[in-house]
């Protein structure tokens, strides 16, 4: 399973893009319920143990930043305390 996310608006924290929506990529990555009609077999799991990576633009150093892991999405608490203090008008995440 594969999710990618594009957020491009105004400046917020990456936590409310990838954290708090009801149907969050942190929650695709392990809730059954988000992967409808998939033919379950060894390649396609409900679980997504695989790495991710999150990405950012930051407007005032005109530059763009990633974090990425081969730990879960789910797993990771470097990307949920960084999470509260990043703002950025463009997100982009893929697990």
């Amino acid at each position: 399973m594969c999710r990618l996310l594009i957020y491009f608006g105004k400046q917020v924290y990456l936590s409310d893009i990838i954290y708090k929506p009801p149907h969050s990529i942190i929650k695709q990555s392990y809730t059954k319920s988000y992967t409808p009609d998939i033919i379950k077999n060894k390649m396609n799991s409900d679980l997504n143990l695989d790495g991710f990576g999150c990405g950012w633009w930051i407007p005032d150093k005109k530059n763009f930043f990633i974090y990425k892991s081969l730990k879960p999405i789910w797993n990771d608490n470097i990307l949920h305390a960084i999470a509260n203090s990043i703002t950025s008008p463009i997100i982009i995440a893929h697990i």
